[in-house]
């Protein structure tokens, strides 16, 4: 009989190729997305309405950037256009220049980014715009302290003015008054009545900050109490001074008529030293109109900011009495 071929040696498989070791992120860099929300409806006299959600994606510092207006309103319509990082107003407020376009800068920085962050564009819209307006933000330009953004222009979408009758909220003179205390817990330090005219309100959010000499370390646990019932609590004041009392997720229905805001703190250090609180902006009181669904501006005696008086620390003292039963006697050297 033949003799049965030798079978055929399989080939050698071919070694994988080396998979393409991904390229490492450039340190300083981000990108630039739009994040919301959808065109709406904003209300002539409205006050923070959000204009667009910007996400940057990366790492690094924002020391500058520039907003366009677009759509077809007036540079007036935004009266005052801010930046907020969630509840957080980041800047004071901006205008638009002839050209439409508002400039945010802070060469200390704006806010910085690790990973991702969100930021809002929100503004004031003007009481003298008119109905059918449209309006939106282009975020035109970021500058970082190092690095650079990519992804720009990045545009937000247009909204509509519309014109409606809102609520309103009048905050009422600011106590105390120019005083002094001791240190210890539960020391009140802003106080004032909020009246609550033509329908509810909600609130949101309310930021208060602290413009006195007192040091950050030495006053803490912050609490608001609305009509007597705490509803919120900050365990300490931000490099800025501020704190927010963030009531988003489950907001405070103010129903109309008179509601005291009261904030109270633990101050355990000094002396020497002051308190002042303050409510500095309307833009700081979130005050949604429970019909509409949009933010009023509150309104202040005296206008904003709505600041209690001085608060001074008193110093402390240390007495020292001997006790009738404790031995005494001249000391002899």
């Amino acid at each position: 009989a033949a003799t049965p071929a030798t079978p055929a040696t399989p080939a050698t498989p071919a070694t994988p190729a080396t998979p393409a070791t991904p390229a490492a992120p450039v340190a300083g860099g981000l990108a630039v997305s739009l994040a919301g929300p959808a065109a709406s409806t904003l209300v002539v006299g409205q006050a923070t309405a959000t204009l667009a959600d910007f996400t940057l994606t990366g790492s690094g510092t924002v020391t500058a950037l520039s907003l366009k207006r677009i759509g077809v309103s007036a540079n007036t319509t935004p009266s005052n256009v801010y930046l907020f990082e969630g509840a957080v107003r980041l800047t004071d407020a901006g205008t638009m220049n002839s050209e439409g376009v508002v400039n945010f800068s802070d060469p200390n920085g704006l806010f910085s980014v690790a990973d991702a962050k969100t930021i809002s564009v929100k503004a004031d819209i003007n009481a003298g715009a008119a109905a059918g307006e449209t309006l939106g933000v282009q975020l035109t330009s970021v500058t970082m302290s190092a690095g650079s953004a990519t992804g720009l222009p990045v545009s937000g979408n247009l909204s509509t003015l519309a014109a409606a009758t809102l609520a309103a909220v009048a905050f009422g003179a600011v106590t105390p008054g120019t005083t002094s205390v001791d240190a210890g817990n539960d020391v009140a330090i802003w106080e004032s009545t909020a009246t609550v005219s033509t329908r509810d309100v909600k609130l949101t959010r309310v930021a208060f900050r602290q413009i006195g000499s007192i040091n950050i370390a030495d006053i803490k646990n912050f609490r608001l109490l609305v009509g007597g019932t705490q509803v919120g609590q900050v365990a300490a004041l931000n490099t800025a001074g501020y704190i927010t009392f963030d009531l988003t997720s489950a907001p405070l229905t103010l129903a109309t008529g008179a509601k005291v805001f009261r904030v109270i703190a633990d101050v355990i250090g000094g002396a020497g030293r002051n308190v002042q609180m303050s409510l500095r902006r309307a833009a700081d009181a979130g005050l949604l109109d429970s019909s509409f669904n949009v933010n009023l501006a509150a309104t202040a005696t005296g206008g904003f900011a709505a600041s209690s008086g001085v608060i001074s620390i008193n110093s402390g003292s240390v007495s020292v009495t001997r006790m009738s039963t404790s031995p005494s006697g001249n000391v002899t050297t």
